[in-house]
């Protein structure tokens, strides 16, 4: 464990440096893999949000929030990763 602790510490430096796509999700895996589901879930949202057009990216927010027993949020995430909009 203190191993993975050290590889989140040093991608989140990395990831604050050079926020690309993969390091960001490389960090949010990181993140899960320790049990920061909420700091999984916010890189993964800021990754989302700066590449709205991927709707994988979305996925990826909704898995983790389903991860994290969040159903209701997962849910709207999933909606949005098919591109479907909700009126709730």
């Amino acid at each position: 464990n203190g191993r993975w602790v050290e590889a989140e510490r040093r991608m989140s430096v990395v990831a604050r440096k050079t926020p690309l796509a993969g390091v960001l999700l490389r960090w949010a895996s990181y993140q899960q893999r320790l049990g920061r589901d909420r700091e999984a879930i916010r890189t993964l949202k800021k990754l989302a949000r700066a590449h709205p057009d991927v709707m994988d990216f979305a996925h990826y927010v909704a898995q983790a929030y389903e991860d994290a027993g969040h159903s209701r949020a997962a849910i709207r995430w999933f909606t949005r990763s098919t591109g479907s909009r909700t009126t709730s």
